[in-house]
């Protein structure tokens, strides 16, 4: 009866459940331990020993509190203490718990498939063991042990009911990004071991122990792969308090100790790609620290460790990176994304580093990072960069080292390296002021300075210079930045072959001294060959846009200056040659542009003089020595003091010249004079170099109105004088010689003992009534006009023994009725005159000179005097 009551009763335990006695007491014992259950049924399983089903631990006052619910709970009886009718648990099994903590009405957090043995130890010690759950594909496991575990219900994390409006609504906030952030995350095979131990009535007495593997997640931000995370966060028995009240949530961290190390194999995503990440750190109050951070990204490596003393605020770092900084572009902001996209390289720069700075007090929530942070910044460090463009400038290699300290930047040797450029520069720059000085030394190739020019005008000049060899120089440098007004600059340059507008220069050197927009060179020298130009100062003033010179000296062709100018300036001088360099000394100032128009020479002020003659042309004029002055006022053109040296004999003159007409020519005005000038050497440059006039030429000229696009604009007035000469070798004068010498051997050919003429010119047509040619013999009369193109229109006399010693103009008056048979009308031109007597009819003068008489009464006459070329190209007979 006993056997079949024992085992009915047990039939009854399992399937039925247990008692109301016994479950009350079962239900005392947990509450004692501090456990609070509500459940369906608690019975006898069989293998398992007493069980509670349906089991929901905590009350769900509200629907924002969380709800823990296992589908059964194993209790572990202390069987030799009930039988001395003690009722003792030993702890709980439990299986198949799922936790929900609602954080909107659509979205929950939930922790599955939860699994745990829970042992009761003395001192209302809890032990856990082999907790497993599953958290959204992860699996979590917990173990450890917690001292006067039931103390854990007063914690403020668990008392839900009691929590005020404001803190619920915070923690649920928080609670609801977390599960946001959550949904967003896909785990594969990872796995979660958290282990804690502590004492419940002292929180910082807990011993927390995090090991995170991952071998795989996705997530909204990017994917990540072998993500590993472990950390251990400890209490020191006797903790420090805060060295000061002001710590903000440090407070709370003070009394713990934490370290963690962490690391992942991949992790890619639209803002940063990471081929490898491994860091450690720790927090030791009052010290929070990254002591190793590795990485590999973009092409390269980045290294660094950094700390924050909480008590002080400051934070000191060490970094080298190896890697493309494009790589973290999308985490910058847009304005040093747009700084940055001006820099590319084929090699990623190399760059070392560390500092420190001090963050605002934790208490300020709003703090001015310019104003409160900034000012205690400190850096020192090293770049490299090799194969770079940097704003639009190609470098094969730049070297720096670098600090910052308050305020200031200093780069003590920055060298750069680009083709023919070979810099090394000096100095810094404060933030505050954005002020900056600089030093400079080496040479830079010019053609690399082309890409930075922006302004039509720097553009445009530019332009007229070729380069072959780099520019040297020494520069002291200061301003500020963006205010180009204050920038300043003096040192020494030097620069060797190159071209201005075609003309070459073999090399220029000077100091340089640049304020207010104002460049002065200083004692600058240059160098064409043998020939050089010097000054004591050449100013370019970018305000007035003007160039000085001051004491200039030049030994150079004037042509190198002239094209230097510009094209029309070129074109304009190209007709005055000096045949060698003269000594020039130069004064005064020329607009620092381009002069293609009168405009582009308003304020010109120039003066040149020619201190030391030398050969120079004009059209066919020449001469040895010419010296003189030249001013260039605006659009006008002033020549004084000429001085030269002409044909054996001198010459002087001056000349004004007017381009502010509005075309490309000039009005002018000019007075020449010259004396003793030798004929037969002028005319070798003017006529022929066999010719065989001969005599001593004087003579002024005076214009005093013309045009130089148009002859026939030519007004003035002149005259000219001739001693001993010969002048029947040109045509117009040895028209007569024919007849005069049929009447007396060599009267056609006398020599002169003078000629003399004044003349006036209108038009471009030039008059006289006083040309006369005196020899002994006779004297020939001229009057008549002459255009530039050596058109004639004249009549000429010849009046015989005119020039006789005493009895002269007795015998010429006496002999007048016979020059008028010598009264010839010429026309033509100098070179080929054409002549007919005024009242001889011309068939008298077949005696005279038949040839040409018949040529000028025949139609088509000029056969007869020029006959057809023969074979050999020459006239027949000649």
């Amino acid at each position: 009866m006993v056997l079949l009551i024992l085992v009915c009763a047990l039939g009854w335990f399992n399937r039925i459940g247990l008692p109301d006695f016994l479950k009350r007491r079962l239900v005392e014992t947990l509450q004692s331990q501090g456990i609070d259950l509500a459940f369906t049924r608690m019975r006898l399983h069989l293998v398992h020993g007493l069980i509670i089903e349906n089991v929901r631990i905590g009350h769900a006052a509200t629907p924002d509190d969380p709800v823990f619910s296992l589908a059964e709970i194993q209790l572990q009886l202390n069987y030799p203490a009930l039988w001395h009718r003690q009722w003792k648990i030993d702890g709980l099994v439990l299986r198949d718990g799922r936790l929900i903590w609602p954080v909107t009405p659509t979205n929950s957090l939930a922790l599955d498939k939860i699994q745990a043995e829970l042992r009761f130890q003395p001192n209302a010690t809890w032990s856990l063991d082999h907790f497993q759950a599953d958290l959204d594909g992860a699996q979590i496991l917990v173990s450890g042990d917690i001292v006067h575990a039931p103390e854990l219900r007063r914690w403020d994390i668990f008392q839900f009911h009691g929590k005020k409006t404001a803190d619920r609504t915070l923690w649920q906030a928080r609670l609801r990004q977390f599960a946001d952030v959550l949904n967003r995350v896909r785990f594969t095979g990872s796995q979660a071991s958290l282990t804690v131990d502590g004492d419940a009535r002292d929180i910082r007495s807990f011993d927390v122990r995090l090991n995170l593997n991952v071998p795989a997640v996705q997530t909204a931000w990017g994917d990540a792969q072998n993500v590993q995370f472990n950390a251990n966060l400890t209490a020191p028995g006797d903790p420090a308090g805060p060295a000061e009240s002001a710590l903000g949530a440090w407070t709370n961290a003070w009394p713990y100790r934490l370290t963690w190390t962490a690391r992942l194999a991949r992790l890619k995503s639209e803002r940063l790609n990471l081929d490898s990440l491994e860091g450690s750190g720790r927090w030791q109050a009052p010290e929070l620290a990254i002591t190793r951070l590795s990485a590999e990204l973009g092409g390269g490596p980045l290294n660094g460790a950094a700390r924050l003393n909480v008590i002080d605020r400051k934070f000191t770092f060490t970094g080298t990176s190896g890697f493309d900084l494009h790589a973290v572009a999308a985490l910058l902001t847009d304005k040093t994304r747009e700084r940055l996209a001006e820099f590319s390289w084929t090699q990623p720069p190399s760059l070392q580093a560390s500092g420190s700075l001090v963050l605002p007090a934790w208490t300020n929530r709003q703090p001015d990072w310019r104003a409160d942070v900034q000012p205690t910044v400190q850096l020192n460090g090293e770049l490299t960069l090799g194969n770079t463009i940097a704003l639009g400038a190609e470098l094969d290699w730049a070297h720096t080292h670098f600090a910052y300290s308050n305020l200031v930047w200093s780069l003590p040797d920055l060298a750069i390296v680009k083709s023919k450029t070979r810099l090394s520069l000096s100095g810094g720059e404060n933030d505050l002021t954005r002020d900056y000085r600089w030093h400079i030394r080496g040479r830079l190739d010019a053609e690399a300075v082309r890409p930075f020019l922006t302004a039509s005008n720097a553009v445009r000049g530019f332009s007229h210079f070729t380069f072959s060899e780099p520019l040297a120089l020494e520069l002291d440098v200061a301003g500020r930045l963006y205010d180009y007004d204050r920038l300043s600059a003096e040192g020494q340059i030097a620069l060797t072959n190159f071209t201005l507008r075609g003309e070459s220069v073999d090399s220029v050197a000077g100091q340089l001294t640049y304020t207010n927009r104002v460049l002065e060179f200083l004692h600058p020298h240059l160098w064409h060959g043998a020939q050089s130009m010097t000054a004591d100062k050449v100013t370019l003033d970018f305000n007035s846009r003007f160039v000085r010179f001051t004491n200039g000296l030049s030994t150079a062709d004037p042509k190198l200056v002239t094209h230097a100018i510009g094209p029309k300036t070129g074109r304009l001088m190209d007709p005055y040659q000096f045949l060698q360099p003269p000594t020039v000394c130069v004064n005064g100032c020329i607009p620092l542009r381009d002069m293609n128009g009168p405009e582009d020479t308003e304020g010109a002020d120039l003066r040149f003089d020619i201190i030391e003659g030398a050969p120079f042309q004009w059209m066919k004029f020449k001469t040895p020595n010419i010296t003189g002055t030249i001013r260039w006022l605006g659009s006008q053109l002033v020549l004084t003091n000429v001085q030269a040296a002409f044909y054996g004999g001198g010459g002087n003159g001056h000349a004004y010249f007017d381009f502010r007409v509005p075309h490309e020519g000039a009005e002018y005005d000019l007075t020449m004079t010259v004396t003793n000038a030798d004929l037969h050497a002028l005319a070798n440059d003017l006529i022929s170099p066999t010719n065989r006039l001969e005599g001593v030429l004087g003579g002024k000229l005076i214009v005093t109105r013309a045009d130089s696009r148009d002859w026939r604009t030519w007004n003035g007035y002149g005259r000219v004088n001739l001693h001993n000469g010969l002048l029947w070798d040109i045509p117009i004068f040895g028209i007569l010689s024919p007849v005069l010498n049929t009447f007396s051997s060599g009267l056609g050919n006398s020599r002169a003992t003078d000629a003399a003429a004044r003349f006036s010119t209108t038009n471009g047509m030039i008059y006289s009534d006083s040309l006369n040619i005196r020899s002994t013999m006779m004297q020939l009369d001229y009057t008549g006009t002459m255009d530039m193109q050596e058109n004639v229109n004249a009549r000429v006399t010849a009046r015989l023994l005119r020039n006789t010693w005493g009895i002269g103009p007795v015998v010429s008056t006496m002999l007048w009725p016979v020059s008028k048979l010598f009264e010839f009308h010429v026309t033509g031109t100098l070179k080929n005159p054409k002549s007919e007597p005024m009242y001889v009819p011309k068939l008298l003068l077949l005696p005279l000179h038949p040839i040409r008489t018949l040529e000028e009464m025949v139609p088509g006459g000029d056969s007869l005097s020029n006959p057809p070329p023969d074979s050999n190209g020459s006239p027949a007979g000649q």
